[in-house]
């Protein structure tokens, strides 16, 4: 009997470890490894934190990370995704590397990111130059369809 408890204790032990490894933030995210974790679409490491995406299935909470909101997007597309809809996609503040829902972040044009769509997130649209462009997620979705069909 007292085998078996130890046993029991030694499993649960383990089986805590191994869960606490996978960290979460509060708002449900995955920890990214920085310069080891790797874009789900192109595969470079994700060492620009000021452009990361993450993508959470609501079906089975599984997250997928990409470098570029432009790669995200994409992705959603090319590997016809069902559940996009109903995604959570957290997007990087451009300025403060800030997480956001990427379906209310405001984007500017123009930027230098990992994969050369340009798009940067922001918080507040008051965070965006006059001279520069505002577009929201739904601009930027339409956009980085349209690219794909070129090339």
């Amino acid at each position: 009997m007292l085998k078996l408890l130890k046993s029991s204790l030694a499993i649960a032990v383990l089986v805590t470890a191994f869960t606490a490894c996978e960290k979460k933030d509060s708002n449900g995210m995955k920890k990214i490894n920085w310069d080891r974790d790797t874009c789900v679409r192109c595969v470079m490491v994700l060492s620009y934190r000021n452009h990361t995406v993450q993508i959470s299935n609501p079906n089975d909470g599984k997250v997928y990370n990409f470098d570029d909101i432009g790669c995200a997007l994409t992705w959603f597309e090319e590997e016809k995704i069902t559940w996009k809809k109903d995604a959570k996609i957290w997007i990087a503040d451009i300025k403060s590397g800030d997480w956001l829902d990427a379906r209310t972040a405001h984007y500017n044009t123009g930027n230098l990111t990992p994969m050369g769509y340009g798009y940067g997130a922001h918080a507040l649209v008051a965070s965006i130059e006059e001279n520069e462009e505002s577009i929201d997620f739904k601009e930027v979705q339409k956009r980085v369809i349209s690219e794909m069909g070129k090339k």
